[in-house]
């Protein structure tokens, strides 16, 4: 085996071939040992060949195109590269990200972008009236996951695993009345003391001020997701579509593949 793992193809042949040949992989990893009849083995050494050819580099361009919810999303049929230039310039397009993910064929590659964002997790006015804030950090962006394997007819097949997390509209702000029971009460008037002593309190106490519970509220946390299984031909996109959790919005996404045999040396 010059590339394929030979206990790998092993398992695949054997299951394959069960009852009608005997495929065993020898120590070392790159030997195979087959037991079949003269015109199986020909056809098992010829499947062989095709099994163990080198990884082509794949190369996949996802497009996140977001619209607003009831916007006029159009459909990308006929050339889609000039429409998606159109959309971007003029269309209702909300936001725009472009990612590009280069591999080998059969190995999981994966794209980030964002980071850890602070972000206010309520303040409250104290009773002097200053406003204190609570500042956490939240990771936001988004991750792209790809499994990619070009197929014989120049079609790419990609498992597709797609992540966006980002800051919605802040929650409902809620206020609680102060409790009217356990606080310490002031004065609100006074009267004489004698003479070279303190006035003495007098008449009705009030209570002193508290501070106010929460007053604005955090922003809400949207993550929209994305698994699927596409067969992107060969230099044309192939589209799926998302609405965020929200409801707010529908996103757009655009996948386009390539299967790369440049590299490869006669022979390999």
């Amino acid at each position: 085996m010059k590339h394929g793992h030979a206990t790998e193809l092993a398992e695949v042949l054997s299951r394959n071939f069960k009852n009608e040949a005997t495929v065993s992989a020898l120590p070392g990893g790159s030997t195979l040992l087959v037991t079949a009849s003269g015109p199986l083995t020909a056809e098992i050494v010829k499947l062989l060949d095709l099994m163990d050819q080198k990884p082509r580099t794949v190369t996949v361009d996802v497009v996140l195109a977001e619209f607003k919810a009831g916007a006029n999303v159009p459909e990308l049929g006929g050339d889609v590269a000039a429409k998606l230039a159109d959309l971007r310039k003029t269309g209702p397009v909300e936001s725009w990200q472009e990612f590009r993910l280069t591999g080998v064929e059969g190995q999981p590659m994966t794209t980030v972008s964002g980071g850890s964002k602070p972000t206010l997790r309520g303040s409250t006015v104290t009773a002097i009236g200053s406003v204190q804030r609570s500042i956490t950090y939240q990771t936001v962006g988004t991750t792209i996951k790809v499994t990619a394997r070009g197929l014989s007819d120049g079609m790419v097949a990609l498992d597709l695993d797609l992540k966006d997390t980002r800051f919605g509209q802040p929650a409902a702000i809620k206020e609680t009345a102060p409790e009217p029971k356990g606080e310490k009460l002031e004065p609100k008037g006074e009267k004489p003391g004698p003479k070279g002593e303190k006035p003495e309190p007098k008449g009705e106490k009030e209570p002193r001020p508290r501070a106010t519970p929460i007053v604005e509220a955090p922003p809400a946390i949207e993550t929209t997701s994305l698994n699927t299984k596409l067969s992107v031909p060969a230099g044309r996109p192939v589209v799926a579509q998302t609405t965020r959790e929200s409801g707010r919005a529908t996103l757009l996404v655009i996948v386009t593949a390539r299967a790369d045999d440049a590299g490869a040396k006669p022979g390999e």
